[in-house]
């Protein structure tokens, strides 16, 4: 694993460990009506999907086909 597999999954750490009280805070309170309607679940659902690839890339090689480098000049760095 390198420093930014590593890096990454830190972080994904510390935001669970961030969000927790707060989250457990949310989850004790009683609403009288809910307004999370179902666009806005599938909006969320999606959101949340767009983690699956990072952590599918940087967890295994499944996507290693998608790798690929830039010819010497164009990665940016000139």
């Amino acid at each position: 694993m390198d420093i930014f597999t590593a890096t990454f999954f830190l972080a994904l750490i510390f935001q669970i460990i961030i969000r927790a009280p707060f989250d457990r805070k949310r989850r004790q309170e009683k609403f009288r009506e809910s307004r999370f309607t179902k666009q806005e679940q599938l909006l969320l659902s999606l959101l949340a999907s767009g983690l699956v690839a990072p952590i599918l890339y940087a967890a295994t090689h499944w996507l290693d086909f998608a790798n690929y480098t830039l010819p010497h000049g164009q990665d940016g760095w000139a």
